[in-house]
């Protein structure tokens, strides 16, 4: 009875684009009863898009010295190897034009997630929502980015490094662990990506009909995996590519 109290929610009049924005963050329940009216996305993809150029921007050296850092590390790695791998470092990070290309990135990353949770969320759990209401959904979740970038920019500006900054578990343990499994584990363990998981187990339950205890439990499952899939693919290529 609690469960289905939790997810049953008055009808709500479509909220405006900003308004939806800044509730996201302060009154997820109302912003997502208002996308199961209307689903949206085109707002927050806009602002996801423009914020990622700008962060980029700003750590774009830092992402270069952290590449060379990884390089200069990788113990299977001949000093001839390494110099040639720099070099091309070196050509790419003057290719900042690239920076431009974002947007194009970030649609494939929401379409392909949503298509994700779509796919377990309707196909294997039988809610009853579109693709374009999980699309809604994750885009906004995606929202918790910003307050991330506002974050962790400054922390990055001032280490020149973006592997030096935490705003998860591993931020209990000391660096030279990195290589560890469960360094890397706790290290996807993100407070922001915690947040991000919340809001989407909470549009999923208002949206597609599904309890909120199922909900957190299957995004939270799916989110572990994505982690071991992450550290799976960073043990394979050693980092080489920014994994």
């Amino acid at each position: 009875m609690t469960e289905a109290i939790e997810t049953a929610l008055p009808e709500q009049k479509s909220l405006g684009g900003f308004s939806r924005i800044i509730g996201i963050y302060f009154k997820p329940k109302e912003i997502f009863a208002s996308l199961k009216v209307k689903p949206h996305w085109l707002l927050p993809f806009i602002i996801i898009s423009i914020m990622s150029i700008i962060f980029g921007y700003l750590t774009y050296e830092a992402r270069i010295s952290d590449g060379k850092a990884k390089v200069q590390s990788n113990l299977n790695l001949s000093e001839e190897q390494k110099a040639q791998i720099e070099e091309r470092i070196d050509q790419q990070a003057r290719q900042k034009w690239t920076l431009g290309l974002a947007p194009i990135f970030v649609l494939i990353y929401l379409a392909f997630i949503s298509l994700v949770l779509w796919l377990v969320f309707s196909l294997i759990l039988g809610g009853r929502g579109s693709f374009k209401d999980m699309f809604s959904i994750f885009t906004y979740s995606c929202l918790v980015g910003i307050p991330a970038m506002i974050v962790q920019t400054p922390l990055i500006l001032a280490k020149n490094s973006i592997e030096k900054v935490h705003t998860d578990l591993a931020l209990l343990l000391p660096v030279d662990l990195s290589d560890k499994f469960y360094y890397q584990f706790l290290a996807g363990l993100d407070f922001f990506n915690f947040w991000q998981v919340l809001l989407i187990a909470t549009g999923v339950s208002i949206i597609y009909q599904i309890t909120f205890k199922k909900s957190l439990a299957t995004v939270t499952m799916l989110w572990i995996l994505l982690i071991l899939i992450v550290i799976g693919l960073r043990q394979a290529t050693g980092g080489m590519f920014g994994i």
